[in-house]
C-alpha cells in the first residue's frame, strides 16, 4: 500500500514538472520570436543598415536568451 502511494506521487510529481517544462518551453520560444520580430521590424534602425548589421543585432539576443533560458530551466531541474 506504501508503495503505491509512493508510485502515485512520483507520477504526480512527474506530470507536474512535464507541464511546468512545456510551458516554459513555450514562453521561451515566444519570447525568442518576439525579440526577431521587434528588430526585423524596429523603424528607428537606419534604412541604410545592413543585413549583416541585423543579423548581428538578432545574434547578440539571442544569446542573451540562451543565458536566461538556460538559468530558468536549470531553476526549473532544482525544484
Amino acid at each position: 500500500m506504501l508503495r503505491d502511494g509512493n508510485g502515485q506521487q512520483i507520477i504526480t510529481v512527474r506530470a507536474k514538472f512535464d507541464a511546468e517544462k512545456k510551458e516554459l518551453n513555450q514562453a521561451q520560444a515566444k519570447k525568442s520570436m518576439e525579440d526577431s520580430r521587434a528588430i526585423q521590424q524596429d523603424k528607428s534602425v537606419k534604412a541604410s543598415e545592413t543585413k549583416a548589421e541585423r543579423d548581428r543585432r538578432i545574434k547578440e539576443l539571442n544569446e542573451k536568451n540562451v543565458k536566461l533560458f538556460t538559468e530558468e530551466r536549470r531553476r526549473l531541474a532544482t525544484k
